[in-house]
């Protein structure tokens, strides 16, 4: 015996008995309604929290309005969802399927919209809450990449699938309404946000991460003091900075100031004793990378750093980029002599205030940039003492030894006293 499934609409009087469901037309359009309205523009917030969060390492002021935002999104969803749920499940919309002993089982036609628009929100509502914790309860030591790559995929995880819950609310295709319609249709499609989920979460979040090569301008100098001071401010507005390092990202070659990206660290240390770690990337604009409030500063007092860094500090004018670009014949040169891989030739530089007092009585300036050249092998180098405020190279070493004779900079003179 064939097994009949007719889709008639069931009204809240129940059948006579022995009598059989049957209707011309078994397959039923969606309800419309105007709050439909509210799907494409929820999508549309989803996306733009989206853009939001892959902006947000270079500004993370955008984080308190982000959530604001994508509460104001998920709140619309509700609302919609308030609206339609009660109608697509209303027993008008029930579908009958006849087994052959006389049973009847009864089902929403529209379970898979359900299902779908249900989806959707548990999605949302999972990326609003990542950020909302990210926000009130930063952890001391973090990446910030790390923090954001779920909420991200979550955010555009929802907002296709709202994109094809408007699909099929509205398609006419039938066999796709057919489908749709079927009696496990509803806990089926539960199965595709997290399909999605899946698909998107392995390549999103390597948008997050800094570019293996930049063609785009790079930050400035007094730029990114400014970015690390202003990150360090919402920790301590008293913290100073007392060491600066730079190594390329990633590490691997070729390198040039061209193309190649500076992951840049500022050391500060506090009135406390303790450290903070700031790390960006010298992108414009500046990305950042990593937030670090457990190291232990280098430093042995605040005080004493508090009156060093008046000399050390300004007296930096040239910054990591400059300084990479004015060496960057010398050590091409020294790589050639030497046999060594020039794309290769790994460079690095940094500097400190715990060195002032070194650098002063040794060249007669507070500060001093040390570049690094070092070779694949780690066998060869080229280390140059650069002055930040002129760019001149003041002292050099090498390995091998080079007789490359560097004239001895005399300390500064200070004015003797008026008789």
């Amino acid at each position: 015996m064939n097994i009949r499934e007719d889709t008639v609409p069931q009204t809240d009087a129940a059948l006579p008995a022995g009598s059989v469901a049957t209707s011309p037309n078994p397959l039923e359009p969606a309800p419309l309604d105007r709050s439909l309205w509210l799907l494409p523009l929820v999508a549309l917030m989803l996306l733009a929290g989206a853009l939001a969060i892959y902006l947000l390492p270079t500004n993370l002021d955008l984080l308190w309005p982000l959530c604001s935002w994508l509460s104001l999104a998920i709140a619309l969803l509700v609302v919609f969802a308030w609206r339609m749920v009660p109608i697509i499940t209303s027993p008008s919309n029930n579908a009958v399927h006849h087994r052959p002993n006389g049973k009847l089982i009864t089902w929403s036609r529209f379970a898979s919209l359900n299902s779908l628009l249900l989806g959707s929100i548990l999605v949302a509502a999972l990326a609003t809450i990542g950020m909302l914790g990210f926000a009130l309860n930063k952890p001391s030591s973090y990446a910030v990449s790390r923090q954001i790559e779920q909420p991200f995929v979550l955010l555009v995880t929802s907002s296709v699938v709202i994109i094809l819950l408007l699909f099929v609310w509205l398609t006419r295709i039938r066999p796709l309404q057919k489908l749709l319609q079927l009696h496990f249709a509803g806990l089926g499609v539960f199965v595709v946000p997290v399909i999605i989920y899946l698909a998107l979460n392995s390549w999103l979040p390597s948008l997050l991460v800094g570019p293996s090569v930049y063609a785009g301008p790079f930050a400035s100098w007094p730029a990114m003091v400014q970015f690390a001071r202003h990150e360090a401010d919402r920790i301590d507005k008293d913290a100073i900075i007392y060491y600066v390092s730079v190594f390329p990202s990633p590490f691997d070659g070729p390198y040039s100031p061209q193309t190649s990206l500076f992951s840049v660290e500022f050391e500060f240390v506090r009135p406390t004793g303790e450290g903070i770690n700031i790390t960006l990337l010298d992108t414009d604009p500046i990305r950042l990378e990593y937030v670090d409030t457990q190291i232990q500063p280098l430093v042995s007092g605040y005080a004493g750093a508090q009156v060093g860094f008046a000399d050390w500090f300004p007296y930096i004018k040239l910054g990591p980029r400059d300084v990479y670009s004015l060496t960057e014949k010398e050590a091409i040169a020294f790589a050639q002599r030497n046999h060594i891989n020039v794309a290769g030739f790994w460079p690095s530089l940094g500097t400190s205030l715990l060195f002032s007092d070194s650098w002063s009585s040794r060249f007669g300036v507070p500060a001093v940039w040390e570049m690094h050249y070092i070779s694949e092998n780690a066998t060869k180098s080229l280390d140059l003492d650069v002055d930040p405020a002129t760019g001149r190279v003041l002292a050099r070493n090498s390995l091998p030894p080079e007789n490359t004779a560097t004239p001895t900079p005399q300390p500064r003179a200070t004015a003797s006293p008026a008789p």
